[in-house]
């Protein structure tokens, strides 16, 4: 019994002097961390002991790896140059209170840089365009928040370039860069500038040339044209019907307009197309359809699209390829009201039935009498 005793306190001493040693040698490597929850009898504060070591870390600002000294202080040193919050997030692995940081509603435009607080050492400048700061592992099923610890210090002096970590600021712990905070505010207001930009290089052309149903293809077709609608114009009834405008008396006509960029296509371009696609000898018809609603007219919208329209339409009737005058009309915009839904792009919709209606209506046969082969289709 007292070989078997005198064993088994050999075997415990043995193995309390191994715990002893294993975790004062995981305390050199990993800073103190594990000391205390191993419980192997390490003091809390054994690491801010350890004397400084040279380590090698990645510089952000030389892009390369670089040695350079950790930093050792006392508890009481460390509450020195700490905040209480910031000592009990740094060395505690305490969290910060949500929007309680010192930048969190911090808006006004700046350049800074993000020093450690007690290190003396810069994290990040604002002129480098990468952030270091404390990293955390990929995002799992279920969010854990990342703390910092002690070896945080590595990872914000610049750490390992290791792709696909996701980082975290904690403004708690070093000076915010006030023009990232700025960027990310302004950045919808750019975007909404430069579209506002872009659509006020935009302009609209309104044509009627008999069904709008055949008048939408001709401009679909052309580069520069940002959007073609079919729709009601020149009439005074407001907000018309199709049934009203097919019965007459609303005084409207079928029409489209086109939205288009004058950088790529220009007003000249579209008045072509039109003239092509239409027959401008006859007075409220085109082709098979007959009716005031069914006139040929250019509806401008600028005092130089109407000067153009009349001097395009003038070099039509010295040069034109048929005899009959020319009777379109050039009449300024007025309201425009887009058809029924199932009336646009109707050569898209139903192309079987438009084409029908299209030969029915002996439109292309018109066409190639009247503009040979320069006709639209």
């Amino acid at each position: 019994m007292r070989s078997r005793a005198t064993r088994r306190d050999f075997l415990r001493v043995m193995g309390a002097a191994a715990g002893v040693a294993v975790g004062t040698t995981l305390t050199g490597i990993l800073g103190g961390r594990l000391a205390v929850s191993v419980g192997l009898g390490v003091p809390a504060d054994a690491a801010d002991r350890i004397a400084p070591a040279q380590i090698k870390v990645y510089s952000v600002e030389k892009g390369t790896y670089i040695m350079t000294q950790t930093v050792v202080k006392t508890k009481e040193e460390w509450k020195k140059v700490l905040t209480p919050e910031q000592y009990h997030i740094l060395r505690e692995k305490g969290t910060e209170r949500a929007f309680t940081g010192k930048y969190d509603k911090h808006h006004e435009h700046g350049v800074g840089e993000h020093p450690h607080p007690a290190r003396q050492q810069l994290l990040f400048a604002a002129y480098r365009g990468a952030l270091r700061p404390v990293r955390r592992t990929p995002r799992p099923r279920v969010r854990r928040r990342a703390e910092a610890d002690r070896e945080a210090a590595l990872h914000e002096l610049g750490g390992s370039p290791v792709r696909g970590h996701r980082e975290i600021i904690r403004s708690f712990g070093r000076g915010f860069m006030k023009s990232i905070l700025l960027g990310m505010l302004t950045l919808p207001l750019t975007l909404m500038t430069a579209d506002t930009v872009k659509a006020a290089t935009l302009e609209k052309a309104t044509f009627a040339g008999g069904c709008f149903w055949c008048m939408e293809h001709p401009f679909d077709a052309l580069p520069g044209v940002a959007s073609v609608t079919a729709g009601y114009t020149g009439g005074q009834k407001k907000n018309p019907t199709y049934q009203e405008v097919s019965a007459g008396g609303t005084g409207h006509a079928e029409a489209v307009q086109i939205v288009f960029d004058p950088a790529k296509i220009n007003y000249r371009k579209l008045l072509d197309v039109f003239w092509r696609n239409i027959d401008p000898t006859t007075v409220d018809r085109q082709f098979c359809d007959v009716g005031n609603q069914y006139r040929s007219a250019i509806f401008y919208h600028t005092e130089e699209q109407r000067r153009e329209a009349m001097q395009s339409k003038e070099a039509l009737e010295k040069a034109k390829p048929f005899k009959e005058p020319v009777v379109t009309g050039i009449v300024p915009a007025g309201d425009f009201y887009p058809a029924e839904e199932y009336h646009q792009h109707y050569y898209k919709k139903n192309p079987i039935r438009y084409k029908y209606y299209r030969s029915g209506c002996g439109r292309d046969r018109r066409l190639k009498e009247l503009w040979g082969n320069a006709a639209g289709g």
